[in-house]
Formats: C-alpha cells, sequence, structure tokens
C-alpha cells in the first residue's frame, strides 16, 4: 500500500490543530471546520479533513442525514471531506455548535471544550489537517465517515499509543509538541486509508481499489507525483514493467478511461485549483499542469470544465472532481 502513502504525499497535508473534549451527558455538538479558521497555523487550505478518537465513553455520531454510529471508546472516527457532523450522548436533545464550546489554546497549545449535563463522561481528542489538494480524486472517492476500531486493526495499539503520548507529551512540553502532533495526524490519516482499502471488495471499482493493484498502483502514483512529465502510454507502461495493452486495460475497467485521459483530467483539475488558490499567469498554470502550448492548455481546459481559464478564474469557482469520459 506505498501507492497511497505517495498519493496522499500529492495532496499537501499540512500542520494539525488538537483540541481535548470533555463531555458530559446529556450533550450533543455539530461539527465542521472553517479552513479559514485554521489560517493562524497555515495558509488557508482547499479542504479540511477532521478526526475525532474516543478515548472514553461513546458518542452517537451522524454526518448529515446518514444513520448515526454509536462510536464506542477506542475508535477513531475520520471526515474525510470535512462534512458536517453531529455527535452526542444522545439524539433526543438539540445540537450546539462546537465552535461556540472551544476555550482558546492555554500554554501547551491545546484547545479545550468542557461541555455537558454532569452525567457519563465521553473524552474525545480532536484533530484537524489541512490539505492544499481537495479535490484529490482519492479524497473523492472516500466515504464521508471512516470509523476504525482500533482493538481490530492492525496497527490499533500502535495508533491509540501514539495518540496518547502525544497528547500527553503536548501537555506537558506545551508548543514545541505541536510538529510532532502535525506529523502523527498526517500518519493516522495514511492509517486509515489503508485499513480502509484493506476491507474494500476486489470487485469493486474506482480509485481506492485500483491501488490494491501493484501495476495500477504504481502507475498512478507516477502520475500523480509527476503530473508534468511527457508521458505516453509506451513510457508509462515501461515504468511499471506491464504491456501497454494490459495497462489500458486495467484502467479502462477499473477507473472507466485510458491512463492518458487520467493524466489529462488530472493535469487539468491541479490547474482549476491553481487558478483559484493564487496569481499566476495563464502561462505558468500551463506549464505546472504539463502543457509546452498554452494555446492547448486553454482548449483543453475549456473542454473540461465548459470556459476558458480566464474565465474560470473570475468566477473564483472550485470545481469539483468529475469522472473523465474517455
Amino acid at each position: 500500500m506505498e501507492a497511497v502513502s505517495e498519493i496522499l504525499k500529492t495532496m499537501r497535508l499540512s500542520g494539525a490543530v488538537f483540541l481535548d473534549a470533555e463531555f458530559t451527558a446529556p450533550w450533543r455538538v455539530n461539527s465542521q471546520v472553517d479552513p479559514a479558521a485554521l489560517s493562524p497555523m497555515m495558509p488557508t487550505p482547499s479542504g479540511v479533513i477532521a478526526y475525532h478518537y474516543v478515548a472514553e465513553g461513546s458518542a452517537w455520531v451522524r454526518v448529515g442525514e446518514n444513520e448515526p454510529k454509536l462510536i464506542e471508546a477506542r475508535h477513531l472516527v475520520i471526515f474525510p471531506r470535512n462534512d458536517v457532523h453531529s455527535a452526542g450522548s444522545t439524539e433526543s436533545i438539540d445540537a450546539i455548535d462546537s465552535e461556540k464550546l472551544v476555550a482558546p489554546a492555554g500554554d501547551d497549545g491545546l484547545m479545550r471544550i468542557r461541555h455537558g449535563g454532569g452525567g457519563r463522561i465521553c473524552r474525545i481528542y480532536c484533530g484537524y489537517l489541512g490539505t492544499f489538494d481537495g479535490d484529490n480524486p482519492l479524497l473523492q472517492e472516500l466515504p464521508p465517515m471512516l470509523v476504525l476500531n482500533l482493538e481490530d486493526a492492525i496497527a490499533g495499539d500502535w495508533i491509540e499509543g501514539s495518540i496518547r503520548f502525544a497528547v500527553r507529551q503536548m501537555i506537558r512540553d506545551g508548543s514545541q509538541t505541536a510538529a510532532e502532533l502535525g506529523r502523527l495526524a498526517e500518519l493516522l490519516f495514511v492509517e486509515a486509508v489503508r485499513e480502509y482499502l484493506c476491507a474494500l471488495s476486489d470487485e469493486d471499482r474506482g480509485l481506492l481499489v485500483a491501488l490494491k493493484d501493484p501495476a495500477l498502483a504504481k502507475a498512478l502514483c507516477l502520475i500523480h507525483s509527476q503530473l508534468s512529465r511527457d508521458w505516453s502510454l509506451e513510457t508509462l507502461s515501461k515504468e511499471v514493467a506491464i504491456s501497454r495493452s494490459a495497462l489500458a486495460g486495467r484502467f479502462k475497467h477499473h477507473l472507466g478511461v485510458s491512463p492518458i485521459r487520467y493524466l489529462q483530467s488530472r493535469r487539468l483539475q491541479q490547474a482549476a485549483n491553481e487558478l483559484a488558490g493564487d496569481d499566476n499567469p495563464v502561462s505558468k498554470v500551463a506549464v505546472n499542469a504539463g502543457y509546452e502550448s498554452e494555446a492547448a492548455f486553454i482548449r483543453a481546459f475549456k473542454r473540461e470544465f465548459g470556459k476558458p481559464p480566464s474565465a474560470f478564474r473570475k468566477t473564483g469557482a472550485r470545481i469539483e472532481l468529475k469522472t473523465a469520459k474517455s
């Protein structure tokens, strides 16, 4: 599963804000992190990955209108796209916006919530990762909520021990440990995605299942890490040591497109993110996306998104990744 780590590296995950929340029944909160709220710690990310580790007690957790799930102690819950979610000891009371309950970080750099009616305790450690590639196809294919039972997970003891150790260190040593918590947050997310992939059926389709195929995983890793390289079906197939027809067939089977069409779509998505996020001239964006000709880039961009780069930039839009059509 090294390809998972490599593709996630292209998402440029950064930092983490840790929060120590202690709730007492009855309680219920709504939560969704505003990317702009992370700006004191990092440049405003295009997306946020939120996760909660239930260290003690239990909570009912719901994403949007989906059915709630009871999350027990030693469970890690991850929200890959930062969807609005609620958590509480019960679903029968109105939820409070969690942002209104957060106490500013003290000398130890740890924010805290202390809230509830005085009943059974539920302690949750919350972490947030900023990503500068919120439209990454891997991120888009993950479900809105991942739940890992750390008692069953292969690396469960390591994950739980790392969280507890890192939080204790932060309480004792203060902000010096913040960077270490950031790196831990990245490792936790990678491990969660790996565990989720292991549970997928080989009969499923999509990028996540494709990563279970060694040749496809290597090809996808090369594409994501070297988007601007002058790839052809021949050079890509040589790199992964299978025939061109076999590679093309596996891409079509799992992803519904050819390798080159996938590459083009990913390049254009990166260009859309760049246009929405900075002031680079279109010519520079084209080069970054692997296009030698600005005119060719403009034509390709318009075919993909329905408008030329200059018009897209004026809208300030961010386009959610769509499945490319062959």
